[in-house]
């Protein structure tokens, strides 16, 4: 069975045509449980969702505080994302096929906001809590 540790991702956003470099002023940070290949394992998340915090960072917008959250439906039944308010679903940014990535640093993810916008981010760096 492999290991699973708490770890901090952090995601900057990637190249875009408002930022043509990608911008590290824009993006995510989150901690999530990942086993030795870098996946998010569900049932260590089960364990330690109070822990599992996002933060996402926007310029000059105030931060937003939330936590990684697992929905059901989605690609092979559940869908990974940040939920800023518990009362309402109205906010929450989900991850395209975040089960499925390897958080690994250099590696590319994509996340809906809550208009169903696609964001993509380069994972900057995974490091363990």
């Amino acid at each position: 069975m492999p290991k699973t540790e708490l770890t901090t991702i952090t995601l900057h956003l990637a190249r875009t045509a408002a930022f043509p470099e990608g911008s590290d002023q824009h993006g995510y940070v989150f901690v999530a449980p990942l086993d030795d290949n870098g996946h998010i394992d569900a049932d260590s998340w089960l364990q330690t969702k109070s822990t599992c915090v996002a933060h996402r960072f926007r310029g000059n917008e105030p931060i937003k505080h939330g936590l990684l959250v697992r929905r059901a439906g989605g690609h092979k039944g559940a869908t990974w994302g940040f939920d800023y308010n518990r009362s309402t679903h109205a906010d929450d940014e989900m991850g395209f096929h975040f089960g499925e990535h390897a958080f690994t640093s250099g590696e590319y993810v994509s996340i809906s906001d809550s208009d169903g916008g696609m964001e993509t981010f380069k994972i900057y760096a995974v490091s363990p809590l």
